[in-house]
């Protein structure tokens, strides 16, 4: 779903279940994630999931949405810690694995993340995400064989999604294929539901101005991944472009980012 029309229904239920019983901590969870991922409220989304650690401070969930909450602040060792600490509360969460590795991911620790990844999918192969990000380390590694095998299996297993499609086009062009990554453009065009899935190929494609005319669709579609967007390794050749700064601005998000730590213990 496009964020707009998701985020907005979830706001409304959680609100509602808090008319209700304003204790209900999954509900001030959700509120939190809306306030973050679609309101861009970061102090407002940070009280809402410090209130549901607060009645439930054991709920590996919780904890799972706090460290989001972090690693979208660029506080990617807090992020881990809070992170390994969910999946300490519940080792069988492939969901919790899965947002540690993209801590990593984000980070720069392509070891660590690619190892995570790999958890991710021995707890649940069917787990699509995790191979689509996967892919993408294995091509900026060079290892383009493997980044396409995984990336059409994340296409196959999701339904041939437009976002494992976007995935597939973008690991083409992170590997040399432009030609097939280019050919991909016009289909992905006719379905608004991932705008964001075109700058991720631009951006791949060291097509600058379409890479930030795709962002700009999706500053105004509020797509969740730009909160996310100073640590996405897909878009660091953009971070000198002043349109980027600007972006970064405009969503309110600092320009400097905490991605470059080597946490204790690796």
């Amino acid at each position: 779903m496009r964020s707009a029309d998701a985020f907005p229904k979830a706001k409304a239920a959680a609100l509602k279940a808090l008319e209700r019983d304003d204790e209900s901590a999954g509900a001030h969870a959700t509120l939190g994630i809306v306030r973050l991922l679609y309101e861009w409220d970061w102090s407002g989304s940070r009280q809402e999931l410090e209130r549901a650690l607060q009645i439930g401070p054991n709920n590996p969930y919780f904890r799972l949405c706090y460290g989001v909450w972090l690693n979208a602040m660029g506080r990617s060792p807090e992020a881990i810690a809070e992170m390994t600490a969910a999946l300490d509360l519940d080792p069988l969460s492939s969901l919790i694995s899965h947002n540690l590795a993209s801590v990593y991911n984000g980070a720069g620790l392509d070891g660590q993340a690619i190892e995570q990844y790999l958890k991710t999918l021995e707890l649940n192969p069917s787990f699509v995400a995790s191979y689509g990000q996967l892919a993408g380390l294995y091509a900026r590694k060079g290892m383009h064989d493997k980044a396409l095998e995984l990336a059409e299996k994340f296409v196959t297993l999701s339904g041939r999604d437009t976002r494992s499609r976007s995935f597939l086009s973008m690991i083409y062009a992170i590997s040399g294929k432009r030609e097939e990554a280019i050919a991909s453009v016009e289909d992905l065009k006719k379905d608004a539901s991932f705008p964001g899935g075109l700058a991720f190929i631009y951006a791949s494609l060291d097509d600058r101005d379409l890479a930030f005319e795709w962002l700009e669709t999706s500053y105004r579609e509020r797509d969740a991944f730009l909160v996310f967007l100073p640590i996405l390794p897909e878009f660091r050749n953009l971070h000198g472009d002043p349109r980027f700064a600007d972006l970064l601005r405009r969503i309110g998000l600092p320009t400097k980012r905490d991605v470059d730590f080597k946490p204790a213990g690796f």
